[in-house]
């Protein structure tokens, strides 16, 4: 079961296995001449088959959100680097390998939050304009699910939804769900360009606050 603007659906496996169903599902992202809706689907449903997972480790010391990635090398992060990670948003878009778009995502947590690092490769950094919704141009949406079961729905007291983007060389970071943390429970964000100049790196900090209202269920164990 998932959702999207235009409702919610659901993918059923038909008797299969949940490895079977997303070995079909894969299969079906290979086939030439997928159309942008059939893509679109079978990638959701993918990602509630077969969900791409990573663990958080304790954070290296002196972690800073300055765009230096080198304080994650200790780290084993999460690649997405095939098409099988990419969901289509307009009717034409095609993705042209690692370096039209890729991304390597990192995950720690110390005693004041959880801490996620994205590193985008894109041959073509077009951020959003001044005014304009972050997600009309390039920048990176981070959901915690506080829950440890899958299959719990993101509750705003219990959860984080969080938009980051370099709008005129300046970090902007939005909450997409509202809370009733105090002042001091504020996301906080750092988006650079990267080195060579092909993509950004996006870095956040979630406070505890956010993502667990009773402190005696912090940290949460599930992203």
């Amino acid at each position: 079961l998932y959702g999207t603007l235009e409702g919610l659906f659901v993918f059923s496996p038909a008797g299969r296995s949940r490895a079977e169903a997303a070995e079909l599902l894969e299969k079906k992202l290979d086939e030439p001449g997928v159309s942008f809706r059939e893509r679109q689907d079978a990638r959701r449903a993918l990602a509630t088959a077969a969900p791409e997972t990573m663990q958080a480790f304790l954070a290296p010391p002196g972690l800073k959100l300055d765009g230096d990635l080198s304080e994650w090398s200790a780290t084993e992060p999460l690649h997405l680097a095939d098409k099988r990670h990419y969901v289509p948003l307009t009717q034409h878009a095609e993705w042209g390998g690692e370096k039209d778009l890729a991304a390597q995502v990192y995950a720690c947590w110390d005693r004041d939050g959880l801490v996620v690092a994205v590193d985008v490769k894109d041959d073509k950094f077009e951020p959003p304009g001044p005014g304009f919704e972050l997600s009309s141009g390039d920048s990176v949406t981070v959901a915690v699910n506080a829950f440890s079961n899958p299959g719990t729905p993101i509750d705003p007291r219990e959860s984080a939804v969080c938009s980051m983007a370099l709008v005129q060389g300046r970090t902007v970071v939005n909450e997409d769900l509202s809370h009733d943390a105090d002042d001091a429970a504020r996301p906080d964000a750092r988006v650079v360009r990267a080195p060579d100049g092909h993509g950004a790196r996006y870095e956040l900090v979630l406070p505890w606050p956010m993502l667990r209202a009773n402190p005696q269920f912090r940290p949460g164990d599930r992203m």
